[in-house]
């Protein structure tokens, strides 16, 4: 029986029929793309990758936390927003990298003088965007280097696409929060009208982990769509690529806060400044994560193209959208 397939060139190759869907893709195909994503992984040394996105992410950090809590402080309170977030990071295991006090102290302290809505009418705004781009472009050279592409896109048109895709990430988590700090009310009322209380905060409770993953996922698909400069054969709102850096994501974040929770001895080492060695030790593992999505992502289009019967898929795997400059 036929396969739908969608024609390709691997470059330097023969025109190729390429499989339209993963389903498509046979378990050996798998398996390579498995392999090679952990060994190309360490090739294109994700781990320098993942620590620079640290880095521009402590930058983004603080003026991100502004926008949001601006954003949420429409129709709830900074203070609230903060507790809603700790309280999330706790469900997930990381209470202990991100609940300790001295951090939660300084991300208080922030949200105090600079949080509410007055943020969102100052050049504050634009600051705060500029910078969390910041993060979005070092993401895209990740993604070029692993991808094996040239950035061909101008900067002026490639920075607003960046802060674009910075405003819309700021935006879907501040909704996120939102509907984090305004569901708790709602279902206790919901409950008590249903004589259901206990029933109906459970089924949230649980229900809230799916709607979070959801919007993660849509994150992901914006940000391994738009962020390389290459040709991506149609938009997908799920990605093999997003799915594993959600859970390598979720793992790191349970077991590093065991570890912490546990057997870590930060606050011993470093002192006072032990939860923002912790806090970046987990937002590493976090960019790691991103980075072995991205991989995989990329080890599928080989994938594929290897299925096909090209014996040799080259890099880039992919044409780019805009060919550099020679």
């Amino acid at each position: 029986m036929a396969t739908t397939t969608e024609p390709g060139t691997a470059p330097g190759g023969p025109r190729v029929r390429l499989p339209r869907r993963v389903r498509q893709l046979s378990w050996r195909t798998w398996r390579g793309v498995l392999v090679r994503g952990g060994r190309n992984f360490v090739k294109d040394n994700c781990a320098d990758w993942a620590a620079a996105l640290t880095y521009y992410g402590v930058l983004a950090l603080f003026p991100s936390a502004i926008v949001v809590v601006a954003l949420v402080g429409l129709v709830s309170d900074g203070e609230r927003t903060v507790d809603t977030v700790i309280g999330l990071a706790r469900d997930l295991g990381a209470g202990s990298v991100v609940g300790n006090d001295a951090f939660v102290g300084v991300v208080r302290g922030v949200v105090d003088q600079r949080g509410g809505t007055s943020a969102l009418l100052s050049f504050g705004l634009l600051g705060a965007l500029w910078s969390a781009s910041g993060f979005i472009g070092a993401f895209t050279r990740a993604s070029n280097a692993i991808y094996g592409v040239e950035e061909g896109r101008p900067f002026w048109r490639l920075r607003p696409l960046q802060i674009g895709l910075a405003a819309v990430s700021l935006v879907l988590l501040a909704v996120v929060a939102t509907g984090l700090i305004v569901s708790g009310p709602v279902t206790d009322a919901v409950g008590d009208l249903l004589h259901a209380g206990g029933l109906a905060r459970t089924a949230w409770s649980v229900a809230k982990w799916p709607a979070l993953a959801a919007v993660m996922m849509v994150l992901l698909s914006l940000l391994f769509w738009i962020a390389p400069n290459v040709r991506q054969p149609r938009f997908r709102w799920l990605t093999p690529g997003g799915a594993v850096a959600l859970l390598a994501w979720a793992l790191a974040s349970f077991g590093f806060g065991l570890y912490v929770a546990n057997f870590g001895s930060y606050d011993v080492t470093y002192g006072s400044l032990g939860a923002v060695i912790a806090f970046l030790v987990w937002l590493y593992l976090s960019n790691s994560a991103l980075m072995l999505g991205v991989q995989i992502n990329a080890e599928l289009q080989r994938g594929r193209a290897l299925q096909a019967g090209d014996p040799d898929p080259t890099e880039p795997v992919l044409p780019p959208r805009a060919p550099a400059a020679s």
